[in-house]
């Protein structure tokens, strides 16, 4: 009953409130069609509320359920500066939380911007979230920039994730 009725009603609501309008505006907006145009304007309020589900009942319009946003965050074993400071052959852990790529990588690169390696993340003992990057051997002392990707292929930049770390090898 209510699906029918309540649109009826609001349809039949709209048009007297067109009306009331129309002479609020020829009457110049004084006496007593002003006040029944806004009972009326609170009146369509209402029931188009009730409609759509808005207001003290139980019911939640789905156009406002808030979805889960996957964000992939990093958090690294760094120093308070935020800086690597390292030897060659070091691990740099990372942990990525929310995260749902299967296999993050990261770029290391000299203050040139040669690439110097790009290596995929290894998980630390089977986990789904503690990965660390292995540096290689023979790096040279000096200051480098460690980009982490969401995936193995890091030649797409919209795939890389915000944080861009400093690494000092010593």
């Amino acid at each position: 009953m209510r699906n029918t009725l309540l649109p009826v009603l609001v349809v039949l609501l709209s048009a007297a409130f067109v009306a009331v309008s129309l002479g609020t505006t020829l009457s110049g907006g004084r006496g007593p069609l002003l006040r029944t145009k806004l009972r009326l304007g609170a009146w369509l309020l209402s029931l188009t509320g009730v409609a759509t589900g808005v207001g003290c009942g139980a019911w939640e319009p789905s156009c406002y359920k808030d979805t889960a946003v996957p964000v992939c965050v990093a958090h690294a074993e760094k120093d308070l500066d935020g800086t690597f400071y390292a030897t060659p052959g070091a691990e740099l852990r990372f942990r990525l939380q929310d995260c749902i790529y299967a296999d993050a990588s990261g770029t290391l690169r000299d203050d040139a911007g040669t690439e110097v390696v790009t290596s995929p993340l290894t998980p630390l003992d089977d986990s789904e979230e503690e990965f660390y990057f292995l540096l290689p051997k023979d790096l040279a002392p000096g200051t480098y920039v460690l980009t982490l990707f969401t995936n193995a292929h890091p030649d797409l930049e919209h795939q890389k994730l915000d944080d861009v770390y400093t690494v000092v090898i010593r």
